[in-house]
């Protein structure tokens, strides 16, 4: 999905499916989340990451942002509540084709 930009997961079961054009570009320090941000893969060869997510300052117990650590709108992703996995909110990422934030 050329829309998803990166995803941010707690083990609540919240997943935010990240679409702000600008991508996430600030993370804030809180326990429990995880915010990966997604792009292309790293090789065109057969060895290539099948999930090319990868973490944002550290990605663990960090949330996802905007331009800042303060900027947090609603519209810069799409939330899915109950998702029971980190790998599952990934899927949601790859899978959300109308995502348009």
């Amino acid at each position: 999905n050329a829309d998803c930009k990166g995803i941010e997961f707690h083990t609540n079961g919240r997943c935010e499916v990240w679409v702000r054009p600008e991508g996430i570009q600030a993370t804030k320090a809180v326990a429990g989340y995880t915010c990966l941000s997604y792009g292309l893969p790293a090789s065109t060869t057969a060895l290539v990451t099948p999930m090319p997510f990868e973490p944002v300052d550290g990605g663990k117990n960090r949330a996802c942002r905007g331009s800042s650590a303060t900027d947090n709108s609603a519209a810069y992703y799409d939330l899915f509540n109950g998702v029971v996995s980190q790998e599952l909110c990934m899927e949601k990422c790859l899978n959300n084709a109308d995502c348009k934030g």
